[in-house]
């Protein structure tokens, strides 16, 4: 009796795992796909899904970008120069801010974890607090930073949205840092300290490189989160910091909708991350195990 019922929850289990892998995966193949696709494509229901055998692919939307249309019969402005500076915006503001907020936060947590604070409500207090900005909403501190940064003359500028995808950050790194770090055995940089070691040196050459597979995969869900960030983008930009999915948004508003353009963008965005995914896929499946104890 009891293997048929063995049988019956993996069976449950690998359901559900296909599930949620469909719910997943499938939003970003058909945005691949679907950026192949003339006007027409993009709205025939039943929806094509497999190219060549439900629809002949189209590369207009690739051309209208890149090429103003001219491929297609018509001339129009191409917007490469317009996305692919966008583009370098979102590159740059997301990967210097993950660098800031994994650096930052890495460091806070180590220090959460090995070292005894007495004010502002101690280890626990601290770590509350930090969680509590993780949990403030964004629409909350628009209107702060848009009156500081106007101040400081740095609206549209690529620091104005580092500073604040690196504040958003630091919270959610010091959180999954403060767990990992806590999991790691005290007793290797006891020998350390015994062995003549300093502080820096133990952090530097023993803490962090144990702590790689974590490390990448805090710097990877920080890129992520800054790279998809909209509300700040758009607020504090108009013009020569504007990211990815602001261009992708004012592309759905100026003189109506070309699906395939926007699909054609939307593929564009997600390359990056799946690059940086790929490049750190190794770090990333070790740093699956977050928190767990090393042996």
């Amino acid at each position: 009796m009891a293997k048929p019922i063995k049988i019956l929850e993996n069976l449950v289990l690998i359901i559900v795992i296909l599930i949620g892998l469909f719910i997943l995966v499938f939003p970003v193949y058909y945005t691949i796909v679907s950026s192949f696709k003339n006007e027409s494509g993009v709205r025939s229901w039943p929806p094509g899904l497999v190219p060549f055998v439900d629809f002949q692919p189209d590369w207009i939307g690739w051309d209208d970008i890149i090429f103003g249309g001219v491929f297609h019969g018509y001339s129009g402005r191409s917007t490469l120069v317009e996305v692919s500076s966008a583009l370098a915006n979102s590159l740059v503001i997301a990967s210097v801010s993950a660098i800031f907020a994994l650096t930052i936060g890495s460091f806070a947590a180590y220090s959460l974890v090995r070292f005894r604070f007495y004010k502002f409500g101690g280890n626990i207090g601290i770590s509350a607090w930090f969680l509590t900005q993780y949990l403030l909403p964004g629409i909350v501190l628009v209107i702060p930073y848009y009156y500081l940064f106007k101040m400081l003359g740095m609206l549209d500028t690529w620091w104005a949205l580092i500073i604040v995808y690196t504040n958003m950050n630091i919270p959610f790194v010091v959180w999954l840092m403060r767990e990992y770090f806590r999991a790691l055995p005290i007793e290797i940089e006891e020998a350390a300290l015994v062995d003549g070691a300093s502080l820096p040196t133990i952090v530097f050459r023993i803490i962090f490189p144990m702590s790689a597979p974590a490390l990448a995969s805090v710097f990877f869900l920080a890129f992520l989160g800054a790279w998809n960030e909209f509300l700040f983008a758009l607020i504090l930009t108009y013009r020569r910091a504007t990211t990815l999915p602001v261009v992708l948004a004012g592309m759905a508003s100026r003189m109506g909708t070309f699906w395939y353009d926007l699909f054609a963008v939307a593929t564009l965005s997600i390359l990056p991350t799946l690059f940086v995914a790929f490049v750190i896929q190794k770090w990333i499946i070790k740093g699956l195990t977050l928190g767990a104890v090393k042996g």
